[in-house]
């Protein structure tokens, strides 16, 4: 969420608040503004009252900080931005938005920016907002030109080796892979290191750092194959990206223009490739529908493919050991556990643990009898 007023005033950050501010100007506006993270105690005031102030930060952040008064005061919000507003205004997010619009006044501008606007969106326009005013770009969920768009139906079973076949293709590109769940990251990074890739997973059951770390190792270019659930479908703006490949097809249509829109842009050109199982036949069809066209084939050839079966297979049975291993020690330690190939990859140090295991001694049964008198 991005939250854009008048004036602010600060008070010194009670809590480990990090705030990165900047200057600059565009088209003649000045503009100072400050990016609240977690990280460490800073202080910022804004001491020219002539000064436009632009306060952006994700909306959960955002609502512990202006439901502290001594942090912080909103008495001259004039305008209010949602970004991604058709998944802020879920009822996932419903608690966090209230307490936000609780503390900034009622005669604000708000507006509400998305790729793809939901039928929740039109209706609260019509019903809460006054004068609204709609602007399209399209009006319809259309991609942009320059994004290459293909499908390759490929047998459950063999997914795998065509996703392998495909990167290998496409060894010297920067590519991102979406799945459909968070363990499915975990295990097909675990697959393509196996093979000799280099892939880092990042999912919503990451923490935070542990996910800018992975980003971080993304963009820098120390991982070229980034594999990730719809958590990072949206608000990522990364140009170096070449390649999107739906490994597993999304269930939402809408999603697959969030998708895609991770390459291509800003008049780049990019590649979108969808691997489609004897099971997402409807949901692809939906797909082709939403965005009013009919994608070519991906050229493949099967022999080829299969080619890298035996090197597959072996690779996941090593990655579902090491998964079954260390799901087996997180039920043991009862611990949070996100995966210890993501600590690698995003430069985080392990912390130690002093081990609470017993040490047993085997002695012989002579000293072992003289020990019990």
């Amino acid at each position: 969420m991005v939250s854009v007023g008048g004036r602010g005033t600060y008070s010194p950050l009670p809590r480990p608040w990090k705030v990165t501010t900047a200057e600059g100007s565009y088209r003649g506006c000045r503009i100072h503004l400050s990016t609240i993270e977690e990280g460490s105690v800073r202080c910022v005031r804004d001491e020219s009252s002539s000064r436009k102030h632009r306060r952006c930060s994700y909306q959960g952040m955002l609502s512990q900080i202006e439901c502290s008064p001594t942090l912080v005061t909103y008495s001259d919000v004039r305008t209010e931005v949602l970004d991604e507003a058709d998944r802020l205004l879920n009822l996932e997010f419903e608690k966090t938005i209230d307490e936000i619009l609780k503390v900034i006044p009622p005669e604000r501008k708000t507006y509400l920016f998305s790729a793809t606007m939901t039928k929740k969106v039109s209706k609260l326009q019509r019903a809460c907002l006054r004068n609204p005013v709609k602007i399209e770009a399209a009006s319809k969920y259309s991609t942009v030109d320059t994004l290459k768009q293909q499908f390759r139906l490929v047998p459950a079973k063999y997914k795998d080796c065509y996703l392998v076949y495909i990167l290998t293709e496409m060894s010297g590109s920067t590519s991102m892979v979406f799945t459909r769940t968070c363990e499915s990251t975990r295990l097909l990074s675990l697959v393509l290191r196996n093979i000799g890739m280099s892939a880092i997973p990042i999912s919503g059951q990451m923490s935070q750092a542990k996910r800018l770390g992975a980003l971080n190792r993304f963009k820098s270019g120390d991982c070229n194959v980034l594999i990730c659930t719809d958590v990072a479908s949206r608000g990522l703006d990364i140009p170096s990206v070449d390649v999107v490949i739906n490994y597993d097809i999304p269930t939402n249509s809408k999603d697959y223009v969030h998708r895609v829109g991770r390459t291509a842009r800003a008049g780049r050109s990019g590649l979108a490739i969808s691997l489609v199982n004897q099971y997402e036949v409807e949901w692809y069809l939906q797909i082709e529908q939403l965005i009013g066209k009919k994608l070519p084939e991906y050229p493949a050839n099967e022999t080829e493919v299969l080619i890298y079966l035996e090197r597959v297979s072996d690779a996941k049975r090593i990655a579902l050991m090491k998964i079954k291993d260390s799901n087996g020690n997180r039920k043991r330690r009862k611990v949070e556990e996100d995966g210890d190939e993501a600590e690698e990859y995003a430069g985080i140090p392990k912390k130690g643990k002093a081990s609470k295991r017993r040490a047993y001694v085997m002695l012989p049964v002579n000293m072992g009898r003289l020990l019990l008198h």
